[in-house]
């Protein structure tokens, strides 16, 4: 279910892959991540990096790791950290990667073109290719998917042979959300297992409603109207806790946004 923590679960291997299970000692392995697009990638090498504060051991695992997002035809791209700020780049595929973690994988999984552009890279880690080779202490393919997010779950072919892992604690989600998310879960069996690992009910989700007024600026209402929301309903709530990076606002178009960050 979504908020069981599938990409957490992701970078923890990842790091273990890199480090070995001490976290100390740098493994000489090459790790691709393969996701929908270029902002979740970043996001999961933000959190890699804020694992890793010391700057040899970022450094080493920035060098180990490529990102793979759509167009995948693009081919992978190796990630740059300069002044605090995260990029990426077009890099030379590594002849052979020891670890393929492919994370919202029903996106990944759905669409033809880019399924057939990433078995390029996982055909070669799946056991039937390798028979002989010892396991390395990490999974060499790990796929991360919720059917249950899929437009089409009917068009989402995994590859074969693989080992099924069912999450089924939530620990992102309160009780509250975790109820609501459940009507969203295709598997009934499934949806009576899922619990919240915490079991903290959270706050309840608030709804502003308000009234536009004739002659004022549109998009300043809603600036306004936010700004009043967030400050009442999560800064009151919340004393002293920074709203940077945990805060999404949803807009209708690029032209709203525009207008809306001037």
């Amino acid at each position: 279910p979504a908020g069981a923590g599938k990409t957490f679960l992701a970078l923890h291997l990842i790091l273990q892959a890199l480090f070995g299970p001490n976290g100390e000692q740098a493994a000489n392995v090459k790790i691709l991540f393969v996701v929908k697009n270029e902002a979740l990638a970043l996001f999961v090498v933000k959190w890699l990096c804020a694992r890793r504060e010391n700057l040899t051991q970022r450094k080493k695992m920035l060098g180990r790791m490529h990102l793979l997002y759509q167009p995948c035809d693009d081919g992978p791209r190796a990630v740059e950290l300069k002044n605090g700020r995260l990029s990426t780049k077009k890099a030379v595929p590594a002849e052979k990667y020891d670890m393929v973690v492919v994370d919202e994988a029903h996106h990944v999984y759905s669409d033809a073109s880019v399924r057939a552009a990433v078995e390029k890279y996982t055909a070669p880690l799946l056991a039937p290719s390798r028979p002989d080779s010892p396991p390395p202490g990490f999974p060499r393919l790990l796929i991360l998917s919720d059917l249950s997010q899929c437009a089409d779950i009917n068009a989402a072919v995994f590859p074969d042979g693989l080992h099924k892992v069912f999450l089924t604690e939530v620990v992102r989600s309160s009780e509250r959300i975790l109820a609501g998310a459940s009507a969203f879960q295709l598997n009934a069996k499934h949806k009576e297992d899922t619990k919240s690992q915490h079991q903290a009910d959270g706050p309840p989700i608030k709804s502003v409603i308000f009234e536009l007024k004739a002659g004022a600026d549109t998009i300043e209402q809603y600036v306004n109207t936010t700004v009043e929301a967030l400050a009442m309903h999560v800064t009151a709530t919340f004393p002293g806790l920074s709203l940077h990076d945990r805060v999404a606002i949803i807009v209708p178009h690029e032209e709203f946004r525009q207008l809306f960050c001037a």
